[in-house]
């Protein structure tokens, strides 16, 4: 018997059985790798690798990015994992920041965070066709203020300086509000454009309105009765300034006061007492009629 060459992946050994009405195979199989599956192994193996780190560069080149230092035509920056990020610009590079018409490399600056999307020319080295500048945030509640200037803590306890300009967009549950809404005690989120001091210049400030939501179960005048969440009841004090939208799945219609019907579901912006019972509001969303278990 010629036994051929096997070019598989298996090897059989054991003992090959044969009777009257055929053969059968007794034995335990082996894999071995011939010269051909070795190759598209290693193949497999590089392929993976580069996949691997092709996935890690593109991660990289997604996320947003510390500024630490700019000279000439290179912007240094770090990962959010504190690696070293070396970004060259040239001629047709361009940059995008909003509120800036034309904004340029003068516009990157330390401390800003910025998103680089380019040629990776060597390991943590972008070779920039387009920088976006982010706006910085800063979010927290007012510990003091001092004219046009904020003293923001944040959650980690840090306290940031947020100056206030003319131009400044300041809102509160969606209406415009004035610099003098901003007391100690007013939770905010400032977005701007960082100073070398750690301070912020912002260009826009959005206050954090209390709410209430919940089941209308009475309309008195200009007095709402909600019924929140665990049975807990709110009374929401209305005025001539309320400003009230209508919700139509994720479209928001204006809407007036007569839309607070007894069985709908409301959301409540404003000011809240101090035992958190009551709530002036600024603005009131309407949703759909709310039907109660039976």
């Amino acid at each position: 018997m010629t036994f051929k060459r096997l070019t598989t992946a298996t090897v059989l050994t054991g003992v090959l059985i044969t009777g009257g009405v055929g053969a059968a195979f007794s034995g335990t199989a082996h894999a071995a790798t011939a010269p051909g599956a070795r190759a598209s192994h290693a193949a497999a193996v590089r392929h993976t690798a580069r996949t691997r780190r092709n996935h890690r560069i593109h991660r990289a080149a997604r996320q947003a990015l510390r500024v630490t230092a700019v000279s000439g035509d290179t912007i240094n920056a770090i990962t959010r994992g504190n690696l070293p990020v070396t970004i060259t610009v040239g001629t047709t590079t361009t940059y995008k920041e909003v509120g800036v018409t034309a904004a340029s490399l003068a516009n990157v600056t330390p401390g800003e965070s910025i998103l680089a999307r380019g040629k990776r020319t060597a390991t943590r080295t972008i070779q920039a066709t387009v920088v976006r500048i982010l706006l910085a945030r800063d979010v927290g509640v007012v510990t003091t203020v001092n004219g046009s200037s904020l003293t923001v803590t944040g959650a980690n306890g840090t306290s940031h300086m947020v100056n206030i300009a003319a131009t400044t967009a300041i809102t509160r549950a969606g209406v415009t509000a004035q610099v003098s809404d901003i007391t100690p005690n007013t939770a905010i989120v400032a977005v701007g454009t960082p100073n070398a001091d750690g301070s912020l210049n912002a260009t826009r400030v959005v206050i954090r309105a209390a709410h209430v939501a919940g089941r209308v179960t009475a309309v008195n005048g200009s007095a709402i009765t909600v019924q929140g969440a665990y049975g807990t009841t709110y009374t929401v004090n209305t005025s001539s300034s309320t400003v009230y939208a209508a919700r139509h799945g994720r479209t928001l219609t204006p809407a007036t006061s007569g839309t607070v019907t007894v069985g709908r579901r409301i959301v409540a912006f404003g000011v809240r007492s101090a035992d958190g019972k009551t709530l002036t509001a600024t603005r009131i969303v309407v949703g759909p009629v709310v039907k109660r278990a039976r």
